[in-house]
C-alpha cells in the first residue's frame, strides 16, 4: 500500500487545479513541500482575484 503524504496531498490538489508543473518546469513529484505549498498559495491568490 502506498504512504500518503503531505506531499501527495499538495500535489492532488494542485493536480486537480490543472496545475502540473511548478515555476520551474518541473513536475510536481520533484518539487519539496514547500514550494508546493507555495504553488497552492499562489494559486487561491488568483482565484479571489476572479471571484
Amino acid at each position: 500500500m502506498e504512504q500518503i503524504t503531505i506531499q501527495s496531498i499538495l500535489i492532488y490538489r494542485l493536480m486537480s487545479k490543472g496545475i502540473y508543473q511548478g515555476q520551474s518546469g518541473k513536475n510536481l513529484h520533484h518539487l519539496e513541500e514547500d514550494e508546493l505549498q507555495k504553488l497552492i498559495a499562489k494559486n487561491e491568490e488568483k482565484e479571489k482575484c476572479f471571484s
